[in-house]
C-alpha cells in the first residue's frame, strides 16, 4: 500500500490527479495556439492585431496564465511526491 502524507493513495485520488493535469494541458493548448496565431498575424504583417494584442494587455494576461499553469503543477507534484522530511511513504 502507498501512501502520501499518511494517506492511501487511492484509485480516486490517482483519477482527480490525472483530471488536473488534463485541465492544465488544455490551459497550455490554448496558450499555444493563442502564441500562435499572433507568430501568424505577425508573420502577415498585421500590426492592427498585433497593436491590439499589446495595448489590451493580452502579454500580462497570457504571463498571468502561465504562472498560474506553474502553481498548479507545482501544486500537484507537490501533493504526488511532498518533502522528504515528511513520512510520505510507509
Amino acid at each position: 500500500m502507498i501512501k502520501i502524507d499518511k494517506k492511501e493513495v487511492t484509485e480516486k485520488y490517482l483519477y482527480k490527479k490525472a483530471c488536473d493535469l488534463t485541465d492544465i494541458q488544455q490551459e497550455l493548448r490554448t496558450i499555444t495556439d493563442y502564441f500562435d496565431y499572433i507568430n501568424y498575424a505577425a508573420k502577415q504583417g498585421d500590426k492592427f492585431i498585433l497593436n491590439h494584442f499589446i495595448d489590451s494587455n493580452s502579454f500580462g494576461n497570457t504571463v498571468d496564465v502561465l504562472q498560474g499553469i506553474a502553481k498548479a503543477i507545482g501544486c500537484i507534484s507537490n501533493n504526488i511526491c511532498p518533502d522528504e522530511a515528511g513520512d510520505s511513504n510507509e
